[in-house]
């Protein structure tokens, strides 16, 4: 995806450009927040459709963790609304990473 001013700041904003979904009505335009940022262990975004007439409300992190002579990213997206067709569908949709 593409970033629009991304920096890795508590509080600040940035967006995101990606491919629209029409069966999510998702039309390719992202707002975020930074709402933790941990060197180097932790960035932690709220994500919303842009052109929603409503909050997805959704947040994803990012957690990085020592393994080994390697980092475990563990990526967590959470906040889906089990109630919302449009939510679950995309979920599943990016279920695969």
């Amino acid at each position: 995806m593409e970033s629009d001013g991304f920096e890795p700041v508590v509080g600040a904003r940035f967006g995101l450009r990606a491919e629209p979904i029409a069966a999510t009505d998702f039309f390719g335009q992202i707002s975020c927040e930074v709402l933790a940022a941990v060197a180097p262990k932790r960035l932690r975004i709220s994500w919303d459709d842009a052109n929603a007439e409503r909050s997805t409300g959704w947040v994803i992190t990012w957690d990085l963790r020592p393994e080994g002579s390697g980092t475990r990213v563990v990526l967590t997206h959470s906040r889906f609304d089990p109630d919302d067709a449009a939510a679950q569908l995309s979920r599943n949709i990016m279920r695969g990473g």
